[in-house]
């Protein structure tokens, strides 16, 4: 049985060298804004982080105004 709400969509997560690529800048500039606390991430464990690609553009956007 449902309560009538839906579950939010899932959104696939993005790596750093996939950021990097976006963003057109190295994958070492990403962990440096991460490690800043400038660029969210997700810690999966270790040195694992992923982005949420809304979150990110959002940051970014952020850092450029």
């Amino acid at each position: 049985m449902t309560t009538g709400t839906a579950d939010p969509p899932l959104v696939r997560l993005m790596t750093a060298a996939e950021v990097a690529d976006a963003l057109g800048v190295s994958k070492e500039r990403v962990w440096q804004l991460t490690r800043e606390g400038k660029l969210p991430a997700v810690r999966l464990g270790g040195r694992t982080y992923r982005y949420h690609p809304a979150r990110t553009s959002a940051a970014i956007a952020e850092l450029e105004a």
